[in-house]
C-alpha cells in the first residue's frame, strides 16, 4: 500500500467526542440578478472615475497632439531641401 501526504493516527472516537458544527450560509442579494449588493459602490466608484478620467485623458491627448505635430513641422523644416 501505497501512502501519500500525511499519516493520521489511529484515533477511535466514540459518538461522545463528535459534535454538531453549525453551518451557517449568507446569500447576498443580488442586483439585476449577477450583480451582488456589496459590489455597487466598487462598480459605482470605477464608473465615476472613468467618467472622470475621460475628458481628463482627452484633453492630455489634444496637447501631446500638439507637441506630436510641432515636433514634425520643426524636423520638416529642418531637413527641408530648396
Amino acid at each position: 500500500m501505497v501512502h501519500s501526504g500525511v499519516l493520521t493516527p489511529n484515533i477511535v472516537l466514540d459518538d461522545n467526542s463528535r459534535y454538531n458544527v453549525p453551518f451557517i450560509l449568507t446569500l447576498e442579494p443580488l442586483y439585476f440578478g449577477v450583480l451582488p449588493k456589496s459590489v455597487v459602490p466598487v462598480v459605482f466608484a470605477i464608473v465615476v472615475a472613468i467618467l472622470l478620467g475621460l475628458p481628463i485623458a482627452a484633453k492630455i491627448n489634444g496637447s501631446l497632439q500638439n507637441i506630436m505635430l510641432e515636433a514634425k513641422r520643426d524636423s520638416m523644416d529642418r531637413f527641408k531641401v530648396d
